[in-house]
């Protein structure tokens, strides 16, 4: 297909001369006043105008080319002056007015013909170069605008870790979410439960529904422009996705699933750390209630010691006393020996009883599942406490 080239001239003859001499490289097009080029332009869409100077009606040349130029969808199209006038004056009116080139009266269809050529390839270059322009611009953009995600995840970790209560947790997750300039709903599963909120507050009965069966769904489920990101102890859901934006929207996608892994991975790790809180408090309760238990046993055997030893004291006192009387006076007192060895003996038996229960409520606090749980676990290479993964 020839390229196109639009005359805009009063005169029949310019038009004719060039469609004689040029018309099997150009197609050319022909109208009489500058108001008509205007009306025309998109309809015949030149590659080149050819544009004269003084023209009847209301417009001359240099007010036709001001307009074409200051119109986005003409202002690359080349335009030559051509006019009878050459003097300096009037070809710098025509490059104030946007004119590319000035060819005067009588012009040379070679000239012509070279310089149109060379518009057109000039042409051609100035598009590849603006083509190339935005597909740069267009990856600096996309490299700006995945630091900038990678910035919005990377700052997001640094907050949340240092976090241990789900309201707060939550309410950076949606902070971080507006950073990117979206609105959703977020929830937090644990063994105590779940909690629901939303970028407004508090979520519906039918929105913490909604999260709460997510949970059991696809990592990534989309819902027009509502997507899901789900792990098991964390559900995001963004409302207003781009879906007019491919690129944007994939990018999102990349950079909500992973806070939503990262707040499973949170979760999943103060889940570790509480449970580990709370075997330490068991530990500390079973070591203390042990401490006490073991301090009774010890002023219990005490007592027992000290009992046993009045009563072996009390015994010789009483045997010595027997051994220097006679008759009625020996046989009475030890019916009183025998009656007080009784006594002793049975507040013996009293005190191994009770330390006995004593014991055996010692033993049964060591063989606590709950202590036990709590324990250090052994390992070929010695001792391995409980693990706990913190994000």
């Amino acid at each position: 297909m020839q390229p196109k080239v639009l005359i805009v001239d009063d005169e029949e003859i310019s038009p004719l001369y060039l469609q004689g001499f040029l018309g099997d490289q150009f197609d050319f097009a022909h109208v009489g006043s500058g108001e008509m080029a205007l009306a025309e332009i998109d309809r015949i869409a030149p590659a080149v105008i050819l544009l004269d100077v003084e023209m009847p009606g209301g417009m001359n040349g240099y007010q036709v080319c001001h307009a074409i130029k200051q119109n986005q969808a003409w202002q690359q199209i080349p335009v030559f002056f051509i006019s009878a006038h050459s003097a300096a004056e009037d070809r710098l009116k025509a490059y104030q007015s946007g004119g590319d080139d000035y060819v005067s009266k009588p012009f040379n269809a070679e000239e012509i013909r070279h310089k149109i050529t060379l518009a057109l390839s000039n042409q051609v270059k100035r598009s590849e170069l603006a083509e190339k322009a935005r597909t740069a611009s267009k990856m600096a953009m996309s490299s700006i605008r995945e630091a900038a995600s990678a910035g919005a995840v990377l700052g997001f970790l640094s907050e949340i870790v240092r976090l241990r209560s789900h309201e707060e947790i939550i309410d950076a997750t949606l902070h971080a979410l507006q950073r990117i300039q979206m609105e959703g709903a977020v929830q937090l599963r644990s063994g105590a439960g779940h909690l629901s909120r939303n970028s407004s507050g508090a979520c519906s009965a039918v929105e913490d529904a909604v999260l709460a069966a997510m949970a059991s769904n696809n990592r990534i489920v989309d819902l027009d422009k509502r997507s899901a990101f789900n792990y098991e102890r964390a559900t995001i859901i963004a409302y207003n996705m781009p879906l007019q934006d491919p690129e944007l929207y994939g990018r999102l996608k990349d950079t909500i699933v992973k806070m939503a892994e990262a707040l499973d991975v949170h979760m999943r790790a103060l889940d570790g750390v509480n449970a580990a809180v709370e075997r330490g408090d068991i530990l500390l309760k079973q070591l203390n209630m042990r401490g006490e238990l073991a301090r009774e046993a010890q002023a219990r055997i005490k007592a027992q010691r000290d009992s046993a030893l009045r009563a072996l004291k009390q015994l010789t006192e009483c045997v010595n006393t027997a051994a220097a009387a006679t008759g009625d006076a020996q046989k009475q007192l030890l019916q009183t020996l025998t009656r007080d060895i009784q006594s002793q003996a049975q507040t013996v038996a009293h005190f191994s009883a009770e330390l006995d229960k004593l014991m055996a409520t010692i033993g049964a606090a060591a063989e606590d599942p709950q202590l036990q749980s709590a324990a250090p676990t052994p390992t070929a290479g010695g001792v391995r406490f409980n693990s706990v993964e913190l994000f």
